[in-house]
């Protein structure tokens, strides 16, 4: 069975074009470096309509692209997140030299096994 997208909403500063029937779609004719409310509440409204946006050539700074995400509500820390990065914005992307060794979230192994 076909579903085809349809747009929900019109918008004046934005142009969405969703992706399937039920969720996604990509953004276009908007530049991320140049936010204002305007152009904030039609990403927002247009967040919530299709759960995923996607944006093209976008290039921001690091200090942008948190300002973009900051502007859509309380940011989450990743945990294994640089210790600089929390509150700074403008803290330089580093990423330690050797990998985070986890374990695996599914293990046969048991802590309690004598062996």
């Amino acid at each position: 069975m076909r579903v085809d997208a349809v747009k929900p909403n019109d918008y004046n500063r934005i142009r969405v074009e969703p992706l399937t029937g039920s969720i996604g779609a990509e953004i276009a004719d908007v530049d991320l470096r140049e936010l204002d409310c305007e152009l904030i509440a039609e990403l927002q409204d247009a967040w919530l309509a299709h759960k995923v946006l996607f944006f093209r050539d976008q290039h921001l700074t690091q200090v942008q692209h948190v300002a973009y995400g900051r502007a859509l509500g309380e940011l989450e820390i990743h945990p294994f997140a640089p210790p600089e990065a929390p509150d700074r914005a403008d803290a330089p992307c580093h990423w330690a030299q050797e990998p985070v060794r986890q374990p695996p979230f599914h293990s046969h192994e048991r802590r309690d096994d004598p062996r």
